[in-house]
C-alpha cells in the first residue's frame, strides 16, 4: 500500500475526521465517485495484515473513525465502515484501539441505527446495515467485549425478531447475512445468560428479548416453520437419492434450525414468572401444541448433525415452560388429548412422549389429581396404566436414556394405595422395562433416583402376592443395582421388599436379600450414619420376618442366622445409645425398635441369655419397659 498516495487520495475524507466536520462538496459527483473508488482500493489493501498495522500507527484509522461519524453520505459511510471492518480482522491492537477510541461511542450509535434499518426495503440502508453487522462481528471474533454486548444486544434483538416474523424473507433474502445475525445474536444471548452481571441488560429489555408470551409464540412459530421446511427438503432429497443414488445435501435451513433452537432454549428458560401468572392457559396451549407438533416432525426427519441436541433442547423447552406454568394449568385435558392422538406406525416418538409425560407429571400435584388424570387417560385405572406402560415400551424404551425420567416420575405420582397396576402381565412388562432403565444408570446423571423412587412406591403399595405373581425380579432390580457405600436408598427398598415378599422367596434368595438389607450395618460393626428412614424400615421388616417366617431347624442353627441376630442386637444398642431426640421420625424408629425387641425376646430368648453374657436379654426388656413408661 502506497501510504503517501493514500493520504492524498483520501484527503477530503480524512480532513473531515480531523476537523470533525462534514466539509465535503456533495454537488461534486466526480469527487464522490473518486472517493468511493479510493475507499474500495483501501478496503482491498487492508486484507493484508501489515497494512492494518500501518493504518493504526499512522493515525489514519483514528481519522477514518472520526470521519465516519460526521460524513452524511450513506454511500461514503458504508464504504468507510467496510474499511474499518477489514482493519480489525485478526488484529487485537486495532480492535482495542477502536473500542477505547473516544469517537467510537458516537459511531456505535450510528451502527445501531444502521443495523435496525436493515429491515427497510431500500437498498442503501440494507448495504450499510450489512457492513455494520460485519464490522461489529469482526470486532468480536475472539470474544464479545461486555461493553459492546450491552450496546448492541438491543439492536440485534430487534433485527432478529423482525427476521423470525417473516420466514419467507429469511430464506429468500441474503441468507449469509441472516446467518451471521443469528450466530452473533445467539452468542450475545448465551453470554448474557452465563454472566449474572449482564442478565439485566437483556432480560429486562423488551426490545432485545421476548418477555411476553406473544414474543415467545413468534419464535416458536418461526422454529416450527423451519422444521417443516427442512422436513420437506429431506423428503425431496431422499426421493432424488432413490433415483440418482447421490448423497443428501444438507439444507441451509439446518443451521438456522440449530441456532433457533439454542435461542428458543435461552428465551424460555429465562421466561419471567410474572408473565406466567398473567397469561391465560389458552395462550400456552397454542405454544405447547406447536412445540409438540414440531418435535414429532423433527423426530421423523432422517439423521442430521446436531439432531440429538436439538431434540433435547426442544424437549427441555417444553419441560421448562410446563414447570413454569404448572400452577396455572388446572385442566389436563389438553395434554391428555395430545397423548391420545395416534402417531405414525413404525416410528418412535421418544422425545415427544417423554415431554408429554413430563407435562402430565407436572399436572399431578395431589392424589386427587392422580385419580382424575387416570380417569381421563382411559375408562379404568388398569387400562390407563396399561396404556402408559405400552406407550413407554413402544416409543421410549431402548432409545435415548435422557427420555426415561419423565415416565418414571409420572408413574410414581400416579401409583397410590387406591390405584396401581393390577394386571400381572403389565407389571411383568414394567419390571423388564425397569431392568432396561437400570442398565442406563451410568449414562444419565440422576436417573437412579427416579428409578429408586418409583420402585419404592410400587413395592410399598403393591400386595406381596401381586409382586410375586408378576415375577418381581428381586435379584436384578435390587441386589444387582450399584449403590454407594453410604447410600441407603436401595437398602431401604431391600427392607420394603423383604417385608412384602419373605413368604414368596426361596431360602437362598431370602438370605441374600437379608444380607443386602443389612449392608449399611456391616461396616466395622456400626452404622455409617443415623438414617431414620432406613432404621424405621429395617426394624419393621426384620420384626415381621422373625415373627412370621417359618425357619427350619437347619436355618435356625446356621451361622448366617446367628450372625443375623447378633447384628440386629448391635444395631439396637447403637440406636438406643445414639439418639435422645424426641422428633416424630425418631419416635417412629424407636417404636419399631421396641417391636423388634419384643419379637427377639419372645422367639429367641435363649440366644440373648447365655452364661457368657446374661445381661443382653435384660437389656432388650429394659428398652421395652422404658418405652412404655
Amino acid at each position: 500500500m502506497d501510504y503517501e498516495k493514500l493520504l492524498f487520495d483520501l484527503g477530503p475524507i480524512l480532513e473531515c475526521g480531523k476537523s470533525q466536520n462534514d466539509c465535503l462538496d456533495y454537488s461534486n459527483t466526480e469527487l464522490q465517485n473518486s472517493l468511493k473508488s479510493h475507499l474500495d482500493d483501501l478496503a482491498v489493501a487492508l486484507r493484508a495484515p501489515n497494512n492494518r498495522v500501518i493504518l493504526k500507527d499512522s493515525g489514519v484509522l483514528a481519522h477514518l473513525i472520526s470521519s465516519c461519524c460526521v460524513v452524511t453520505s450513506t454511500e461514503l459511510q458504508s464504504d468507510i465502515i467496510r474499511c474499518l471492518a477489514n482493519c480489525v480482522i485478526d488484529n487485537d491492537a486495532n480492535r482495542n484501539f477502536y473500542i477505547d477510541c473516544e469517537q467510537s461511542t458516537k459511531l456505535n450509535e450510528k451502527l445501531c441505527v444502521n443495523i435496525e434499518n436493515i429491515v427497510s426495503n431500500n437498498e442503501d440502508p440494507f448495504e450499510i446495515g450489512k457492513r455494520s453487522v460485519i464490522f461489529i462481528r469482526n470486532l468480536c471474533l475472539e470474544e464479545i467485549p461486555i461493553a459492546l454486548c450491552q450496546l448492541f444486544i438491543s439492536s440485534f434483538g430487534k433485527l432478529f425478531f423482525h427476521i423470525v416474523a417473516s420466514v419467507s424473507e429469511l430464506m429468500s433474502g441474503d441468507t449469509g447475512l441472516y446467518l451471521l445475525i443469528f450466530e452473533f445474536y445467539s452468542d450475545m444471548v448465551k453470554m448474557c445468560v452465563e454472566k449474572d452481571s449482564l442478565r439485566s441488560c437483556i432480560f429486562n429489555d423488551v426490545s432485545s428479548l421476548p418477555t411476553g408470551i406473544e414474543e415467545i409464540a413468534n419464535v416458536v412459530e418461526h422454529f416450527a416453520t423451519l422444521v417443516l421446511k427442512m422436513s420437506n427438503q429431506f423428503e425431496q432429497s431422499f426421493a432424488e437419492e432413490d433415483r440418482e443414488d447421490q448423497d443428501i445435501e444438507e439444507p441451509e435451513e439446518l443451521t438456522f434450525l440449530v441456532l433457533s433452537s439454542q435461542l428458543l432454549e435461552s428465551f424460555i428458560c429465562n421466561f419471567e414468572q410474572s408473565c406466567v401468572k398473567r397469561t391465560p392457559s389458552h395462550a400456552y396451549n397454542s405454544i405447547f401444541s406447536t412445540l409438540f407438533s414440531t418435535l414429532s416432525t423433527l423426530e421423523c426427519i432422517p439423521q442430521f448433525p446436531s439432531k440429538l441436541i436439538t431434540l433435547r433442547r426442544i424437549s427441555y423447552c417444553i419441560n421448562t415452560l410446563s414447570t413454569a406454568c404448572q400452577s396455572s394449568f388446572a385442566d389436563t385435558d389438553f395434554f391428555v388429548q395430545l397423548f391420545s392422538e395416534p402417531q405414525d406406525a413404525g416410528k418412535k416418538f421418544n422425545y415427544t412422549y417423554s415431554s408429554l409425560f413430563f407435562c402430565l407429571s407436572n399436572c399431578v400435584l395431589s392424589s386427587k389429581d392422580a385419580t382424575g388424570l387416570l380417569k381421563k387417560i382411559a375408562a379404568t385405572s388398569e387400562k390407563s396404566f396399561h396404556n402408559l406402560i405400552s406407550c413407554f415400551r413402544g416409543n421410549i424404551l431402548n432409545t435415548d436414556p435422557w427420555t426415561y425420567q419423565s415416565f418414571l416420575d409420572l408413574m410414581r405420582k400416579l401409583v397410590t394405595v387406591v390405584h396401581y397396576p393390577e394386571n400381572s402381565d403389565d407389571l411383568s412388562t414394567l419390571w423388564k422395562m425397569l431392568q432396561a432403565v437400570q442398565a442406563s444408570l451410568q449414562v444419565v446423571s440422576g436417573l437412579d433416583l427416579y428409578l429408586f423412587k418409583l420402585l419404592e412406591k410400587l413395592v410399598a403399595v403393591l400386595p406381596g402376592k401381586l409382586l410375586n405373581e408378576s415375577g418381581f425380579p428381586v435379584k436384578d432390580l435390587i441386589l444387582q443395582t450399584p449403590t454407594g457405600s453410604s447410600n441407603t436408598s436401595m437398602h431401604i427398598l431391600g427392607c420394603l421388599t423383604l417385608a412384602k415378599m419373605y413368604n414368596y422367596l426361596q431360602p437362598e434368595l431370602l438370605f441374600s436379600l437379608v444380607q443386602f438389607s443389612l449392608m449399611p450395618c456391616l461396616s466395622n460393626g456400626t452404622l455409617h450414619n443415623y438414617d431414620e428412614q432406613y432404621l424405621f424400615q429395617l426394624f419393621k421388616c426384620f420384626g415381621l420376618l422373625l415373627q412370621n417366617y417359618s425357619f427350619s431347624s437347619e436355618q435356625l442353627e446356621s451361622l448366617e442366622f446367628q450372625q443375623l441376630l447378633e447384628k440386629l442386637y448391635e444395631v439396637i444398642v447403637h440406636v438406643n445409645e445414639k439418639s435422645n431426640t424426641k422428633t416424630a421420625a425418631d419416635q417412629a424408629v424407636r417404636n419399631n425398635c421396641v417391636f423388634l425387641c419384643g419379637v427377639l425376646i419372645n422367639k429367641f430368648p435363649s440366644f440373648f441369655e447365655t452364661s457368657e453374657d446374661p445381661s443382653r436379654l435384660s437389656y432388650l426388656k429394659h428398652i421395652i419397659v422404658e418405652a412404655t413408661t
